[in-house]
């Protein structure tokens, strides 16, 4: 006996994450008016500092050796306070376009950053939730011990991950990042997988008026 399932997530939730990486960009620029930051505001005190980030990722899926490499992309809203740490809520969504061979994992993530400012360089740790689909080749995936195969199952996420944000300038930066997930599957004896990821990407941070590039520059160094 053979059957395919295909388990699809919520159209909802999509949208819901979507919504909210729109959300928080336009209130991150309605909530800083630019006369307030250049005249009330001193260097290095509390602002509010939208980015926008794209990249490359390479994951080892946790099924069967299966690899993938996927596009990322997604938005930063950043609080600065002037003290030695920034932090910054954060919407990532990972698509795969290769090397789904065995299996191809895409989520949607939002989350929370902490970061330290030393200089140039910014060491990071990030916690997240979202939701994932993963989608399995062939005639799918076989839950063990039954005859039923999926093609497709959705999970919610759970993830941790770090990293360093090098500053190429006071709008430009590049990020190494390294991403440990956890999905629940129906397709292994655990129930889970345990995919790892490893990401660069290029950050491009929203400038604000009344803000010169040297100045954007300092609040995000803390000096």
């Amino acid at each position: 006996m053979f059957k395919s399932v295909s388990q699809r997530p919520s159209p909802q939730i999509a949208k819901v994450l979507l919504c909210f990486g729109f959300t928080a960009l336009t209130g991150a620029l309605l909530l800083h008016p630019p006369q307030a930051t250049a005249q009330a505001i001193p260097t290095a005190t509390v602002g509010i500092f939208p980015s926008l980030f794209a990249g490359a990722t390479a994951t080892d899926t946790g099924f069967n050796s299966g690899k993938n490499i996927a596009v990322t992309g997604g938005l930063d809203v950043g609080f600065y306070s002037g003290r030695r740490f920034e932090y910054a809520l954060e919407y990532r969504g990972i698509y795969p376009v290769s090397n789904g061979e065995v299996d191809r994992q895409k989520s949607n993530l939002i989350g929370f950053n902490l970061s330290t400012r030393p200089g140039r360089l910014h060491p990071y740790g990030d916690i997240f939730y979202g939701r994932a689909e993963v989608s399995y080749a062939g005639a799918g995936a076989e839950v063990p011990g039954t005859p039923i195969f999926y093609t497709k199952s959705s999970s919610s996420v759970i993830a941790v991950g770090g990293g360093a944000t090098f500053d190429l300038g006071s709008q430009f930066a590049l990020r190494f990042d390294a991403l440990f997930q956890r999905f629940d599957v129906p397709v292994t004896a655990s129930g889970h997988l345990y995919p790892t990821s490893a990401s660069i990407d290029f950050i491009y941070r929203i400038r604000h008026r009344g803000m010169t590039g040297d100045r954007q520059l300092e609040v995000n160094r803390g000096k």
